[in-house]
């Protein structure tokens, strides 16, 4: 993880806010520009966006959002302690564990601790490594108007293992500094699998 994922910015802002930006911006543009110039920012927008749109309809341009999908069914086959390949499918258990969280600060995620959240979490996982099977990339829950609720789906050996990461000192010092932070866990659910 990144100090902060300037990505996620776009995500951070509801879509209103994202208009209001737009539209000072426009405000601002019309006061420096001649008037004739006023609409060249929106018709150029539209006239890119238009034209990429166009693009990808035809064939001609893949679609960004598409460049890492997996077109086809799959399934996660985790290695053998040992190393080696299983024999085949769910021939042992694995734990999976759902976590979510939330600042609930008014900048949301824009809040300066969310830096020191994400140096724990690369933390954590680094810690984790030996008995942690992977992780999901971190998606946005947007039941609220700041989108300000990250969840991820972790992947165990077992679910004693997972027990005895949440044991863990770094784990220990993360929660803490989570509810200190005023960011608490949202909600946590384990399967095994």
């Amino acid at each position: 993880m990144a100090p902060y994922n300037i990505v996620l910015l776009k995500d951070e802002l509801s879509l209103g806010t994202w208009l209001a930006v737009g539209a000072a911006a426009q405000i601002l543009f019309g006061l420096a520009a001649p008037a004739r110039y006023v609409l060249l920012p929106v018709a150029l927008t539209f006239s890119i966006l238009g034209l990429d749109f166009a693009l990808q309809y035809l064939g001609l341009r893949k679609s960004p959002y598409l460049r890492d999908a997996v077109r086809d069914r799959h399934s996660i086959m985790f290695r053998e302690r040992d190393g080696s390949r299983p024999e085949g499918l769910g021939t042992k258990p694995v734990a999976m564990f759902l976590i979510g969280v939330r600042s609930n600060h008014p900048l949301g995620r824009l809040l300066p601790k969310y830096r020191k959240f994400n140096e724990y979490m690369d933390q954590l996982y680094a810690d984790a490594e030996a008995n942690h099977l992977g992780r999901t990339p971190d998606w946005l829950n947007n039941e609220h108007a700041q989108n300000n609720t990250l969840c991820s789906i972790s992947y165990w050996q077992s679910v004693e293992e997972l027990e005895a990461f949440a044991r863990t000192p770094i784990h220990i010092k993360a929660l803490k500094f989570l509810f200190s932070a005023g960011m608490g866990p949202k909600g946590h659910e384990l399967g095994v699998i």
